[in-house]
């Protein structure tokens, strides 16, 4: 059966001699994995350079649910690119969005509201010559809600402590509390203060505090390790360390 999608490519193997095997998000299906045959060789090379790292495209696939890999019929770009922007920065933040996808999304299981979303994302990256620079952690915040496992913002007086076990804010815990909860991990006072403007922004639609770059990364690497503790195909992540590097 051939089925019509958009999709966003993720990664791509070579396969065979002359065909690749491509892992792409696809708004009707999820995550899924085909084969574009001759896309390596001669006539097909076209095909090779349509399935590159968050390239939004239109598909044809054949779509046989019992099969772990199906086949793509035809492909073509959504739109035209129309990037103003080549810059190192705009090419990390999409290699650190891929990832993110890369290492959450589940084969077979859809999820059109997340898809919609990082579609728009790249679209608003090809518009842009000056790419915000506080978007990895929107976009860290924005997919776990998508996810399902969106911080819970409960910050308050007391509760000013981000627990990132739990995904919730809390009081300072004491020695009691780590006592009976030996392997629970924290956000430090500031970087929960951060985490809680953040949400309350994105909640409210309101612009994000302004933090320094050491600030930033800081507040990245602890919501990578809260996405570490609640997904558990989440490991080994790269690309933030070179978004550190271009963002200096």
């Amino acid at each position: 059966m051939l089925l019509s999608t958009q999709a966003i490519v993720l990664h791509t193997t070579p396969y065979s001699e002359t065909s690749v095997i491509a892992q792409v998000f696809t708004r009707q299906l999820g995550l899924k994995t085909y084969i574009s045959k001759g896309a390596r060789g001669g006539k097909g090379r076209g095909r090779a350079a349509l399935l590159q790292p968050m390239h939004q495209l239109d598909m044809v696939v054949y779509n046989t649910p019992r099969k772990s890999v199906n086949h793509i019929k035809e492909m073509q770009m959504t739109h035209s690119s129309s990037s103003t922007s080549t810059s190192t920065i705009r090419t990390s933040l999409l290699f650190f969005m891929n990832e993110v996808l890369y290492k959450t999304l589940r084969a077979d299981e859809p999820n059109q509201p997340l898809y919609d979303y990082v579609d728009n994302a790249i679209s608003q990256l090809e518009k842009t010559t000056t790419p915000d620079v506080s978007f990895p952690i929107r976009y860290l915040i924005d997919v776990a809600r998508f996810l399902g496992i969106e911080p819970y913002d409960n910050y308050g007086s007391t509760e000013t402590v981000f627990n990132i076990s739990e995904g919730r804010f809390q009081a300072f815990p004491t020695r009691v509390y780590l006592e009976k909860h030996p392997t629970a991990r924290f956000f430090d006072a500031e970087q929960s203060k951060y985490l809680h403007q953040y949400l309350h922004s994105i909640h409210t639609n309101t612009p994000p505090p302004s933090l320094d770059l050491q600030q930033r990364i800081k507040l990245i690497n602890h919501l990578l390790d809260y996405y570490q503790e609640h997904l558990p195909t989440f490991k080994n992540f790269q690309s933030h360390h070179v978004l550190h590097d271009v963002l200096c």
